[in-house]
Formats: C-alpha cells, sequence, structure tokens
C-alpha cells in the first residue's frame, strides 16, 4: 500500500532549488577581488548531522531517463552512479540506508510540458511499489541558473519524483565574466564542486520530500525552498519524519501501513517548530488528520461487507486446505478495497502464520499490523491467540503489550472494558503478573474480576510460583513456562516415571534454581522414591523460599509416616488455609482425624468440604 501523496512540493513562488545570482566584491584590485570571489563560491560539503544506529538497510530507487536526458547525456547511468555515491555518503549515515539503482529508458518525450505534469506520466508508467523511490530523469533547463523554473518535484510521503538535468553554459559564461582574472583549471574546478553539489542536493531534496520532509525556513539548510551552494545538511527534525516514512516503505507492499505512519508523523510534527515553513507544516498536518480521522471503530470491527463475503470465504477454505498461496491471492484484492477491516487483516495474519510459521517477518508485520487497526482489544486478542497456536507465546505477549500501551490512553470507562478482556486473555494463558496486573488496572473489586485474582492467589500457591521471583532468576514472562514446568514434573512423579521427572527438574532447575514449586516436585520425587529424609528436607526448603501448598501438603504426608499425627494434621491444616482448593490436602486431613478418632473435627471437616466442593468428602 502506497502512502498517501500529501502536499505538492512548490517552491515560494518558484520551484524547489534554484541557483541564486552570484554576488561579486569590491573595493580591492580585480585579481584579489576575483580570487577571493570565487574562493567563496566552493560548496560545502553535504553531511549528515546524526548517524542512525545499526546495521545498514538497502533500499532501491529505479530510474527512468526519458529521450530528452538520454540525449542530453550519452553515459546517463555512469552520470547517476557518481550523484547516487554522494548522496549516498549522507543517507547511509543520516538513516541507515544505501540506495541502489534500477536503471530504465522511458519512451517519453515532453520537452516543454512542466515537471507537476511529467510526474503524473511517471506515476501511470511505474506504480513503484517494490521500490522506495521512482526517479523519472528529464532535460534540463536551457534558461540561465538563477531562473525560477523548477529544477525537482515530489509530492510529501509518495513515492515519484522528477528532477531535471545539469545545464550549467550559463553559469560557465556567467564565471568567465565575473572572475577573467582567475585560471581557466581553478574555474572549471569550482564549477566541478558547485554540478556535483547541485546536482545532489536537488537529488537529496526530493527524496527527503518524498520522505514527507517540509520546506525549511533557514537560508542554508538544504530544504530550504530556494538552492543554496552553502546548503549542507537536513535537519532532526526533518530527519525524524523521514526515518517513519522510510520505515514504512522499506515494508513488503502488503506490510505497509499508511494510517500508522500519518498517527506517527502527527506525533513527529508536535510540537510545531519554527524551522519548518509554517504554511507546509499546517497542509500537511491537516491532511494527516483528515487521513487518520478516517479511521473509525465501525470500519475496523464490523462484519464482512457483502459484496466480498464470498470472496472471504472462499479464502477462508483456501487456507483450511492449505493452499496459502491461493489464499492470499484472493485476500489480497479485498484488503485494498477495505484495508482497515479487521476480519480481513485477521485472516491475512492467520495465512502468513500458517505459510511462514510463527517467527516469520512477514508473518509477524502482518499479525502486528492486524492487532493495532482498532483501540479495541478484540483483534489484539484474536492476533495473540493465533500466535499462540502457531507456538509463539513471546509473539503473543509482543502483540498484547503493543494493546495495551494502546488501552491506556482509552477514556476510563473503555479502558476499564478493555483491561479486563487482557486479563481474561492473560488467564489464559496462564499469564500470572499479567493477569494480576490487568485485572488491578481495570479497577475490579474482588467478587467482580472473573475471579481472576483468586485464580492467579491459588495457582501460585499450588505450584510454588512466587509474586516477586527475581531470587530465583523467574521474570513476569516466565510465569506460565514455571507453572508448566512444576506441573509436569509432578504429572511425571504421579506417572511413576521417576527418571524423566529428575531430569525435567533439573532442567527447569538450571532456568529457576531454588524455585518453591521445583522444590516441592522433587520433595515429591524422593518421596515415592522411598527417601523421607531426603523428602523433608526438600519440603522444607520449599516452604521456607516461598509459599506451597504442595509441599506443606507433601509435609503432612510425610510426618503422618513418621507416626507424627499432631504435626502431620497441623502441616494438612496449614496447606488446606493457604489453598483451599487442594482436595488432596482434605482428603489426607480426613483420614488422619479418622485414625485419631477425633469425630468431631472430622464432622466439621465433612461439612466445610461439602459447602466447598458441593459433594460429600469421601
Amino acid at each position: 500500500m502506497k502512502v498517501t501523496a500529501w502536499v505538492v512540493c512548490a517552491a515560494l513562488g518558484s520551484g524547489c532549488l534554484i541557483t541564486p545570482v552570484i554576488p561579486i566584491g569590491g573595493g580591492k584590485s580585480s585579481k584579489q577581488v576575483q580570487r577571493e570571489g570565487i574562493d567563496k563560491q566552493v560548496p560545502a560539503q553535504l553531511v549528515a548531522l546524526r548517524k542512525q544506529p545499526g546495521a545498514v538497510r538497502t533500499a532501491k530507487i529505479r530510474v527512468w531517463a526519458d529521450d530528452e536526458y538520454r540525449a542530453q547525456n550519452v553515459r546517463w547511468q555512469h552520470g547517476f552512479d557518481e550523484q547516487l555515491d554522494y548522496a549516498n555518503q549522507v543517507l547511509i549515515p543520516m538513516l541507515g540506508v544505501k540506495v541502489e539503482p534500477d536503471y530504465r529508458d522511458w519512451d517519453h518525450h515532453a520537452p516543454g510540458s512542466a515537471l507537476d505534469e511529467q510526474l503524473a506520466t511517471l506515476v501511470a508508467e511505474d506504480p513503484g511499489d517494490d521500490v522506495v523511490w521512482v526517479l523519472g530523469l528529464t532535460s534540463a533547463l536551457s534558461l540561465v541558473s538563477g531562473s525560477f523554473d523548477q529544477l525537482g518535484v515530489a509530492n510529501l510521503g509518495a513515492r515519484h519524483m522528477i528532477v531535471r538535468g545539469h545545464a550549467d553554459l550559463e553559469e560557465r559564461k556567467a564565471f568567465e565574466r565575473a572572475f577573467p582574472d582567475v585560471r581557466s583549471a581553478d574555474r572549471a574546478q569550482v564549477l566541478d564542486a558547485r554540478r556535483r553539489h547541485k546536482i545532489t542536493a536537488v537529488l537529496l531534496h526530493e527524496m527527503a520530500h518524498s520522505l514527507g520532509a517540509l520546506h525549511e525556513t533557514e537560508d542554508d539548510w538544504l530544504m530550504n525552498p530556494t538552492y543554496s551552494h552553502r546548503a549542507a545538511a537536513i535537519s532532526d527534525r526533518n530527519r525524524e519524519l523521514m526515518l517513519i516514512v522510510l520505515d514504512d516503505r522499506l515494508k513488503a507492499a502488503g506490510e505497509r501501513d499508511a494510517r500508522t505512519t500519518a498517527r506517527r508523523l502527527l506525533a513527529a510534527l508536535d510540537p510545531e517548530w519554527g524551522g519548518w515553513v509554517s504554511g507546509d507544516r499546517q497542509a500537511l498536518v491537516a491532511m494527516l488528520q483528515g487521513q487518520v480521522g478516517t479511521e473509525t471503530s465501525a470500519s475496523v470491527t464490523g462484519e464482512i461487507p457483502a459484496p466480498i463475503a464470498e470472496a472471504y470465504r472462499r479464502a477462508e477454505q483456501l487456507l483450511a486446505s492449505a493452499d496459502h498461496v491461493s489464499a492470499h491471492a484472493t485476500l489480497e484484492p479485498l484488503l485494498a478495497a477495505y484495508p482497515a477491516q479487521a476480519q480481513l487483516r485477521m485472516l491475512a495474519c492467520r495465512i502468513e502464520l500458517a505459510r511462514g510459521g510463527a517467527k516469520d517477518v512477514r508473518a509477524v508485520a502482518t499479525c502486528e499490523r492486524a492487532a493495532a487497526l482498532s483501540t479495541d482489544v478484540e483483534p489484539a486478542i484474536s492476533v495473540a491467540a493465533a500466535r499462540l497456536e502457531a507456538g509463539d507465546p513471546a509473539g503473543a505477549r509482543s502483540t498484547l503489550a503493543a494493546a495495551e500501551d494502546r488501552t491506556a490512553k482509552l477514556d476510563p470507562v473503555a479502558a476499564a472494558r478493555a483491561w479486563r478482556s487482557l486479563a481474561v486473555t492473560y488467564q489464559q494463558m496462564g499469564a500470572l503478573t499479567w493477569a494480576e496486573l490487568a485485572i488491578a488496572k481495570a479497577g475490579a473489586k474482588p467478587g467482580a474480576d472473573n475471579g481472576i485474582t483468586a485464580w492467579a492467589t491459588q495457582t501460585r500457591v499450588r505450584y510454588g510460583v512466587p509474586r516477586d521471583g527475581a531470587r530465583y532468576k523467574l521474570s513476569s514472562d516466565d510465569d506460565a513456562a514455571a507453572v508448566e514446568a512444576v506441573r509436569g514434573a509432578v504429572a511425571l512423579v504421579n506417572a511413576s516415571k521417576f527418571a524423566a521427572a529428575a531430569k525435567a527438574i533439573g532442567v527447569a532447575e538450571r532456568r529457576w534454581p531454588g524455585l518453591p514449586g521445583l522444590l516441592a516436585a522433587r520433595c515429591d520425587l524422593e518421596l515415592r522414591r522411598g527417601a523421607p529424609a531426603a523428602a523433608r528436607q526438600l519440603c522444607a526448603r520449599a516452604s521456607a523460599h516461598g509459599a506451597s501448598s504442595w509441599a506443606l501438603y507433601l509435609a503432612g504426608i510425610l510426618e503422618l509416616q513418621g507416626g507424627g499425627t499432631a504435626v502431620g494434621v497441623q502441616r494438612l491444616r496449614e496447606a488446606i488455609d493457604l489453598d483451599p482448593q487442594l482436595a488432596q490436602a482434605w482428603r489426607a486431613l480426613a483420614k488422619a482425624l479418622d485414625r485419631a478418632h477425633d469425630t468431631a473435627k472430622l464432622d466439621q471437616l465433612r461439612r466445610d468440604y461439602q459447602t466447598r466442593f458441593g459433594k460429600p468428602l469421601s
């Protein structure tokens, strides 16, 4: 998807980039004046003010040379290579991107037409969705270099540009008249430097407009509406705009997101900066606000529009049959017609996950776009579910974390509803900390929190996964994995697969050393292996490190087996108080009270059990 063309690049009363009249000094000998004067005509070195960190990316520019340009520049490809080499000396450090050309002959003959007309012709010739820029080279001006005619044109945020060739005949004549006593070789050297600076400055100026950069007010900035041989750089504020558009432009065509880019640009344009030409900024802001404003909740959450319902079902059927290529081809025109329809974006996510897998770059980008389509968290939850199903829990968390950022900006009522939905999703993922934090942000009171707080508390004490797990190298990202590791180890112990259980516990302990749940699982293992002393030590360590109802339950069993009925009963009651849903502890306590002939306490225990579990204690 192409970023919308926002504002036509037009200089104030002229075109973009013109050459000023050459000033001539006075009051000294003619030769001195000429020498000092020509020294002032040496152009500035084009530079990047700031270096972009990270690896250098590659950006393609397709260059179309029309009939007149090729006639005027016989070795035009070689000449443009040199021009682009100089431009890359700025673009590589400034944007972290190296531009590589793809040359084409343009069967186009319109020497007298305006540049904006030629730009429209170029757009029709080459949509350019597979490159970052499409550049048309056309004939040079035959007028003097101080003419106000345009030397280049580009639409802000759009990939197409037209640039004129460089005709320096008039400038050479002006130099000969102004500096007759300066050696011709010296004049030629300065003229060559000026030519190199000017053609590269024109190219960079239009490339910058294509990436969203605005005109600047300072005379010697590269983005000033009027060319100056003293211009050396593009401001940091314009560089920020360029990076935003470039990030989107470098994505595959199906992964670009014009609306998200527009929102990012609006944020970068606020607060206003005095270095921009105010009218240009105001026009761009108005256009972007109009673009973002078209994105309504109805457009992103509504049902599949009737005209495309049959094609949508066909794409689903193709996905179900594992024909991912045909599914994508069927869906692509639907997305072009309804780019903000959430169900279409969700299907695109599912297709890419099925095609490339959970870690595929294209799949990740497609799914993230679907998730970010609306401030409503439901698309993000659907994407997270798809990524979980594809075996990517980290990706699911990334999707939901981004949804949290959007949720935090909603009005209180909408935010509370969204936080509840996120909390339920985290509960389904087994993500204890994230669920606890989300339900707390929802402002839900106990009893009105979908049982999430009670679930999290019980899960933590049952499997020995404390809230503060730093001492065990346990982060909030690990909650679900840690619970599953403890649960899996206990299941292996219960199945008498002791070697496998020992191995599983060892692997988990290397990741989370000293975790109470793992100590309790090892206590269980040693108890089943017939090593009560080792088991007691492990259960004691588990209880000392943190709350673990399973460790307390096992400690009670160990005491009862050793004849310590009173201590065993106490441990079992502690386990029940900590984890009232631990039915094993209730049953073990009932047997202990029965053997102790404590009828009153046993009867009360049975009544409490009936109340809690809704069935008799057997």
